[in-house]
């Protein structure tokens, strides 16, 4: 299996298995960081086309989205978190990650943490990090929720 098949599997999983699993199958998240980022993006695209109501938020954490038409996003919301001190997810590709999905009808938000690192949310133990991993909680709650 790819990422893209394990991100599919894993969401159909939930999908079918929710009341078992005591969670509400309709309301869902994603959290990808890093190379998994695209990959989390292709599964959201290829279930939303059977599910477009299902998968109510996406937090993509330091990667690079890489929209791909025709987005099948329904009403999927996404926060975009790009760490200042990641060589990887930052500069004028942030902006144009989040302009990209408005153009393409995506709902997004942008975090920006300047004193992040690369993968800040496993390590970097600070009350700054903390804060914006609350952050990102928060908007899963609100999106998951409201």
């Amino acid at each position: 299996m790819n990422n893209v098949n394990d991100y599919a599997a894993l969401i159909e999983y939930l999908l079918a298995n929710g009341e078992t699993l005591g969670i509400n199958s309709e309301r869902l998240a994603v959290w990808a960081g890093s190379s998994l980022v695209l990959s989390a993006v292709n599964a959201v695209n290829r279930l939303n086309e059977r599910f477009p109501d299902h998968l109510r938020c996406a937090l993509l954490l330091y990667g690079r989205p890489g929209w791909s038409p025709p987005p099948k996003w329904g009403k999927t919301s996404v926060l975009l978190v790009f760490p200042g001190q990641d060589d990887y997810a930052k500069g004028p590709m942030l902006h144009s990650s989040q302009e990209s999905a408005k153009g393409l009808g995506i709902e997004c938000e942008l975090l920006e943490y300047p004193d992040g690192v690369h993968a800040f949310d496993v390590k970097q133990d600070t009350d700054e990090s903390r804060l914006n991993i609350q952050k990102i909680v928060d908007f899963a709650y609100h999106e998951l929720y409201n």
